[in-house]
């Protein structure tokens, strides 16, 4: 999948990330049905190697709805299915959270990434709009001009590619358990 080299280069930016709601399994770790977490995917660092994967626990509380500052910007996004658009100064932002939103390619596990100055965070959702897949999260745009609407409307098709990617490797996943549970069953 090139959406996360892809987001960058269209919009000019320093970086994205892109944020796959992990698929529920019939163990413990569902959640009625509900991903308990977003995996993250960075774009490349400027020397061409990868960043680990970031990995954001959805946090519910009780009585209902998220926890955000434990989930960042990403998370939000992800539990209320809205765009936000942080054009400046997207380090006073509360539900910013270094770890996850910072600019890939510059974190460690003990070190938070480059802070953004500006953040656009878009979901994205199941080709038939049925749930949230995932969002992308785009930092910094290069010319140090402020997200618009113009860049968001440039993510929507790279994110509706995603979208037909990720449900296809999903099905096909979905019909190899399958088969291999019958092929348990008939030996």
């Amino acid at each position: 999948m090139d959406e996360g080299r892809c987001a960058p280069r269209a919009l000019d930016a320093a970086g994205c990330t892109l944020f796959i709601a992990a698929v529920p399994t019939s163990d413990a770790s569902e959640r009625d049905g509900q991903p308990t977490h977003l995996v993250g995917f960075p774009s490349a660092r400027a020397d061409g190697s990868h960043p680990p994967p970031i990995s954001v626990e959805i946090v519910d509380l009780e009585g209902g709805g998220y926890e955000p500052d434990a989930m960042g910007l990403a998370g939000v996004v992800y539990t209320s299915a809205t765009t936000v658009n942080v054009p400046e100064k997207a380090l006073k932002d509360p539900r910013l959270n270094a770890f996850i939103d910072g600019v890939p390619g510059s974190q460690s596990a003990s070190q938070p990434a480059a802070q953004p100055s500006s953040v656009l965070c878009v979901p994205f959702a199941t080709v038939d709009g049925a749930r949230t897949l995932g969002v992308c999260s785009v930092f910094n745009r290069r010319d140090g001009l402020p997200f618009g609407k113009a860049d968001e409307a440039a993510l929507r098709p790279l994110l509706r590619s995603a979208a037909y990617a990720i449900e296809g490797l999903r099905a096909r996943a979905e019909c190899e358990r399958l088969r291999q549970r019958a092929a348990t069953q008939v030996a």
